[in-house]
């Protein structure tokens, strides 16, 4: 019997994307191996709360979800953009970070807001924008 020892980055991936490798082994031959990565690289960001169009007022806890397949560095919430503010949000689990957003110093009427992630390598990767009704 053989045992195969895979490299933890494999595992993890296994276990947040599913099973996307195969593998090609000659067992009784040569002892080749061939490992091909038919895995796609997907990053998303995207606001979960408040929705597009929704009215907003007092405090709102701003939600954005992301999925990818590398080390975050930073997650940003913008509001109003480029003329408004940016905060930079707070990762409550992998794949999830929030903003508690007082609303009550912002104006009534419409605003937009996107979210954005940040890879170590610089990468930014930004959501839909949407606009929510502030009514205070």
């Amino acid at each position: 019997m053989r045992w195969i020892l895979l490299p933890c980055s494999l595992i993890f991936s296994f276990l947040l994307y599913g099973c996307d490798y195969s593998f090609d082994f000659d067992w009784m031959g040569s002892g080749d191996k061939n490992i091909s990565n038919n895995h796609q690289s997907t990053t998303e960001v995207s606001i979960i709360y408040p929705s597009d169009g929704q009215i907003v007022k007092d405090s709102v806890t701003v939600e954005l979800i992301y999925i990818a397949d590398f080390e975050i560095s930073r997650g940003m919430i913008y509001f109003d953009y480029p003329d408004g503010e940016s905060v930079e949000a707070t990762f409550d689990s992998v794949g999830h970070f929030s903003y508690i957003w007082g609303t009550e110093a912002t104006s009534n009427g419409l605003h937009e807001l996107f979210g954005e992630i940040t890879s170590y390598s610089g990468n930014v990767y930004r959501s839909q924008t949407i606009s929510v009704d502030v009514q205070n």
